[in-house]
């Protein structure tokens, strides 16, 4: 006997199906059910066409059914880099965070709880961006 693994992929809000045909004993071996199989290999599915640079990463943790944060975890979890900079690219993107340390929501977002980068005494510092501890405030 076969089994069906059918699965959705969102292209502009319209939705197609996939249906792919695997040998029941397969399953067996795997020990997995086949709705759990089809959510696994939408994951693999997504990665490796993040990783291919075919989707981007918002595409990608669509095609897994998940959100962006989730996603990155994911990807985390395999290994596999979810940002591809080179160094100065990395150096302009910590230069674009510290700018954004001077944010006009700051005080909003402390009043929240929201964590949030502050320097450290020496500007050339390399690591100049910490976590600032925040305490709750109701």
């Amino acid at each position: 006997m076969w089994s069906h693994i059918k699965f959705h992929l969102e292209k502009d809000k319209a939705m197609s199906r996939l249906s792919i045909d695997i040998a029941d004993d397969l399953l067996l071996a795997l020990r997995e059910h086949p709705q759990e199989m089809a959510r696994e290999m939408r994951i693999m599915g997504a990665i490796h066409y993040f990783q291919s640079r075919r989707l981007s990463l918002g595409q990608a943790a669509r095609l897994a059914g998940m959100q962006r944060l989730d996603f990155l975890d994911v990807l985390n979890t395999h290994g596999v880099p979810a940002f591809d900079l080179s160094a100065d690219d990395a150096l302009a993107e910590m230069a674009a965070a510290r700018r954004q340390v001077s944010h006009p929501d700051h005080e909003l977002m402390v009043r929240r709880g929201v964590s949030l980068p502050q320097r450290t005494s020496r500007p050339d510092d390399p690591n100049i961006l910490q976590r600032a501890p925040l305490s709750r405030c109701r």
